[in-house]
Formats: C-alpha cells, sequence, structure tokens
C-alpha cells in the first residue's frame, strides 16, 4: 500500500481526543479510540490483500509483523507501571494491577474490565496505569480470528469476493449486537460488539479501488468528527461511535491531495504525532493515573501541558528505541525479538501472578497494620466477609441484632461488633432476606433490623418483607459512605504536615444519595458521613485518631475503620431494645 500521510494526520487526532479526554477536558474525546479502530482494519486489510492478491500471504510473517509492532513497547510500559505501583500503590490497587499486567500479557483486558469495573466512566479507572489497554485487547482478539479468514478461503474460487462477503455479514452482526443490546458493558469492551468498527476499515480497504474520491466529501467527514468529538448533542454513545465509525471510514476512502482535510492531515508536525501516536496511547494514561495517585483528580491547563510534554517525551523515545528499533528486521533479528518478547513476558507475568497472590502485599503499610508476613490474597475483604459466618436462628436472651445486605450490611456488622455493644446484642445477617431459609423466623424474632445496601433500590422489597412479618420492629437504614475518590493520594502523603488529621471530601453523587436516603427514612435513617463530617459537612476524616486508614478503597472500613467509626456513633441507642 502507498504510504498516507493523511492516515497519519487521523492518527494524531485519534490519539490527542483520547489524551484530552483523560485528562477530563473532552467528553467525547474517548470516541478516539473508534478512530483508531477503523484506520487499523484499513491498513492491516490492506497490506493482507496486497499480500493476498502477489501470492505472499503467510499468516506466520502476519503474527511476527504483529509481534514486532506491538508487544515489546506493551511489555516495556507493563514493568514501568509494576515498578510505579510498588512504590506508590496500596495493596488492593497494586494486586489490581498485577491482574491488568497479566490480562494485557494475554490481550484479553478489555474482559477484565467487563468483569471488575464494568463502566468505563467510573471515577477508579482515573487512577488505573493500565485501564486504556482494554482497546489492545479488542484489536488483537480481532486479529486472532480475522487473518485465518484469509488463510480458509486461499484456494476458493472468487476469493475476494468471499471474503468481502463474509466480512460483511459479521459486520452487519456485530453492528446489530452493538446497537441493540442492553449490557452497556458489553457494548464497550467485548469483541463481538466492537468487531464492525475493525471490519469496516477492512470492507473499505477491500472496495478502495472501485470508489472515486470525493474532496468535498472529505472535508465535510473531517468537519463532522471535529464536530461529534468537540460538541455534545446529547446523542446516545451507539449513535456517536456508529457516527465516528462511518465519518472515519468516508474521510480515509475520499480524502485526496488537493483537499483541505488532506493539507490539514498532512501538516508535518500533525503527521510526526500520528507516527508517534502508539506510544502516545500507551503512556499517557500511565502517566495520569501515577499524578492522580499521588495528588488526586484535579488538573488544570498548566498541568495538561506538562504532561503533554512529558508523555512526548517518552513516546518519541520508546518510537525511536522500541517500536522503529523492533519494527526493523535489519536492526534485530527475529530470534533476538523472540528472545526479548518471552522474556519480558514471562518476567512481567510470573512478577504479576506472584504480587496477586500476595493480594498486592510485597511491603509493610503499618497504616493498615499489615506486613509482608501475613501477607496474603483477600486480607482486606476477609475481615468484611467474616460476617457471613453469623447466619442462621437466634439462639440467646441479648438483644437480638438482623442485618440484611452486602458488604455495606456486612461493614456495619463490624461496626456493631467492634462497638462498646458487642457483649450485649446477638448479631445475625444475611445477604438476601428472600432467598434465606426461615427468613420470617429471623425477622419475627428479631429485636431491631439493619439493612444497608450499596444500591438505593435494595430497600423497598425488603422493607415489605419485614412489614409482613414483624411490622413492629425496629427497623433502620444504614447509610452509605465514601472516602474521597482514592486513599493512595493520601497515603503518599506522609512527609505533609498533620499527615494523621487528613481529610476528604465525599464524593458528590454519595453525598447527593446520603441526602435523598436522610429525607426519605427520616429518624429511621443512619447517617454514617454526618458522624463524621466537620462542621461545614463537607470532608471527613482519612486516618483514625492512631493514624490507621480508614478505607483502602474509599468504600468499606479497615478493622482501624470500623472501630473508629464505632466509637463515633456509640452514643446513639441503636442497638438496644
Amino acid at each position: 500500500m502507498k504510504f498516507r500521510y493523511d492516515i497519519q494526520g487521523i492518527r494524531a487526532i485519534a490519539v490527542l481526543t483520547v489524551f484530552v479526554f483523560h485528562l477530563g477536558f473532552l467528553p467525547n474525546g474517548y470516541l478516539g479510540v473508534d478512530i483508531f479502530f477503523v484506520i487499523s482494519g484499513f491498513l492491516i486489510t490492506g497490506i493482507l490483500n496486497k499480500e493476498f492478491i502477489n501470492g505472499t500471504y503467510s499468516i506466520k510473517e502476519f503474527y511476527l509483523r504483529r509481534l514486532r509492532r506491538i508487544i515489546p513497547l506493551v511489555l516495556i510500559v507493563n514493568i514501568v507501571a509494576l515498578i510505579i505501583g510498588y512504590i506508590i500503590m496500596l495493596p488492593d490497587d497494586y494486586e489490581n494491577l498485577a491482574q491488568s499486567v497479566v490480562a494485557t500479557n494475554f490481550f484479553s483486558n478489555n474482559i477484565l474490565q467487563y468483569i471488575t469495573t464494568g463502566n468505563y466512566w467510573d471515577v477508579v479507572n482515573d487512577y488505573k496505569p493500565l485501564m486504556h489497554t482494554w482497546s489492545l485487547g479488542v484489536e488483537e482478539q480481532y486479529y486472532l480470528l480475522f487473518p485465518v479468514i484469509f488463510l480458509f478461503l486461499t484456494k476458493r474460487k472468487n476469493k475476494l469476493f468471499t471474503i468481502f462477503t463474509i466480512l460483511l455479514v459479521l459486520t452487519c452482526i456485530s453492528l446489530l449486537s452493538f446497537i441493540f443490546t442492553k449490557n452497556e458493558a458489553g457494548a464497550f469492551y467485548l469483541l463481538h460488539n466492537r468487531f464492525f468498527e475493525i471490519s469496516v476499515g477492512g470492507l473499505a480497504a477491500l472496495k478502495q479501488q472501485e470508489i472515486k474520491s470525493n474532496k468535498n466529501v472529505a472535508n465535510i467527514s473531517l468537519l463532522l468528527l471535529f464536530i461529534i468529538i468537540f460538541l455534545d448533542f446529547g446523542l446516545s454513545n451507539q449513535i456517536k461511535v456508529v457516527l465516528t465509525v462511518a465519518l472515519t471510514c468516508l474521510l480515509i476512502l475520499h480524502n485526496t491531495t488537493d483537499s483541505l482535510s488532506n493539507k490539514f492531515l498532512s501538516f508535518k508536525p500533525i503527521v510526526f504525532l500520528g507516527t508517534i501516536s502508539f506510544s502516545i496511547y500507551m503512556w499517557h494514561q500511565l502517566v495520569f493515573a501515577t499524578y492522580r495517585y499521588l495528588f488526586g483528580l484535579e488538573m488544570n491547563f498548566i498541568a495538561g501541558v506538562l504532561f503533554f510534554v512529558i508523555t512526548l517525551i517518552l513516546s518519541v523515545l520508546s518510537y525511536y528505541f522500541v517500536e522503529d528499533y523492533f519494527r526493523n528486521s535489519k536492526k534485530v533479528s527475529t530470534k533476538n525479538v523472540l528472545i526479548f518478547t518471552i522474556s519480558l513476558f514471562l518476567i512481567t507475568t510470573i512478577a504479576s501472578l506472584f504480587i496477586y497472590i500476595k493480594g498486592g502485599i510485597v511491603k509493610d503499610f503499618p497504616i493498615l497494620n499489615i506486613t509482608t508476613q501475613n501477607a496474603k490474597r483477600g486480607i482486606n475483604s476477609e475481615y468484611n466477609d467474616r460476617i457471613y459466618k453469623l447466619s442462621g436462628n437466634f439462639n440467646t436472651s441479648k438483644t437480638k441484632v438482623l442485618i440484611i445486605g452486602d458488604s455495606f450490611g456486612r461493614d456495619w456488622g463490624n461496626i456493631l461488633l467492634e462497638s462498646n455493644y458487642k457483649n450485649n446484642v446477638e448479631v445475625k445477617y444475611c445477604f438476601d432476606i428472600n432467598n434465606t431459609e426461615n427468613a420470617n423466623k429471623l425477622v419475627n424474632d428479631a429485636d431491631i433490623i439493619f439493612i444497608s445496601y450499596l444500591h438505593e433500590y435494595a430497600y423497598s422489597d425488603y422493607l415489605k418483607f419485614i412489614n409482613k412479618y414483624h411490622p413492629k420492629v425496629k427497623v433502620y437504614i444504614v447509610g452509605t459512605k465514601n472516602f474521597g475518590d482514592n486513599s493512595g493520594v493520601f497515603y503518599n502523603n506522609i512527609k505533609g504536615n498533620n499527615y494523621c488529621a487528613q481529610r476528604t471530601n465525599v464524593q458528590k453523587e454519595i453525598i447527593d444519595i446520603n441526602n435523598r436516603m436522610k429525607i426519605k427514612y427520616k429518624n429511621s435513617y443512619i447517617d454514617i458521613i454526618g458522624y463524621m463530617q466537620d462542621s461545614n459537612n463537607t470532608t471527613v476524616p482519612v486516618f483514625t485518631d492512631d493514624c490507621k486508614l480508614i478505607s483502602q478503597d474509599t468504600r468499606h472500613l479497615t478493622k482501624s475503620g470500623a472501630i473508629y467509626v464505632g466509637k463515633q456513633i456509640h452514643q446513639q441507642k441503636y442497638s438496644e431494645k
């Protein structure tokens, strides 16, 4: 294929929009990934098609080219991420990073993200150094399948027509799946819903010789692409993605040397940014996540410029010393490429599995009462999950306390068991009262019932059940809680003044939930946030009085945190008949 500088320019637009989006300044900037998908499908299908026609197609050579192009830089970024994580991250976050490294190594981080986070826009993703590698997962999963189609059809009559037809059918199926699925997380992360974006580029490559370019179409396509990215018309994500894919495809097919779009896209600085776009894409999120983990989410224009310069320097270095180097077979042999990539693959995978097994605890964390000697997976969730053991019927004469809820309910159970009430109450727990054996007896025997869930919608059905079997029992709704966006920011401020006195703003959405529930449940509502807020109702503490972290993940309590919260509410008579 003839080298096209304009496509490098389109790449530059894609990576810059993603960059600005992850800075927090361009709500539709995530569409840059969709642009990348189309470009990738167009270029690689074009190359494969040319080899196919010339009789030089080799699936082995295809995968060797992908290996040279992608793998070395991905592995180097993974190593840097693990080193940074070791220095600055709390155990839970480091364990999650280790998972992401393994998933990225196997090009499956999109699946991991789908299973764990689900919501791409969740603030927790801003602190993940490898969050962005989900797109590599989608792309490389596609390229595990697509070359096989070429190989399978090499000896068939009308093979190009057959390839086009098969690809068109698969594209239509994927597009329909993307548009009509009710699984938003699946629509965003999974290959079968994203397949059409890459395959549309492939279809364009197969038909480009039959299409007469039109500069007006190219100019309008570029203009509309900018409008969609930079302006918000309230369109759904599906519509924005489909329009972005279509416009990118039209721009690629119709751009001409004398068009205004080509003059813009072929501008040398823009072409250069497009040339190093993969490096920019790989490094930028690691730079952002590191900053946020150290200093918080807030970013301004000056910080954005600084991060762009840092990312640009890293990208230029990695392009010339990694990307360009390993891609050149004259500079490095296939044998040496394989030795390098296999070595780094094993190092990063084994190290990450070790970190994962240790639960991210590879050094001592005094603020969590955790050391490497008691390191194991789930050490934090283990404390929360101990409440599961409190099942069955009541069997003492103590005040009978029933707790219904998810991990937030188990947190409340720990608060009670760490408080002055522990010797006066018998606590029983169930996750879902509707699916608990002898639930009616539990409810009927209880003196007090507490309900606590992460989501607001979970309460009404349980209140109806309780009212049916024990309408006169005391029922309290235990409120939500939040300790900022990420505890790592405060953990890494150890050299700051009044380290143990640090406080954090509660997320606005949590405040809104809390306020709605206070109004709805009135005196039956236990406002946990309210007990810890300052006089201005703006912040809550991060550490206990003895400088132990209240929450590692900003939602659930450590043992020290449960003791601390229990002290804040011990004056209340919630656990008395």
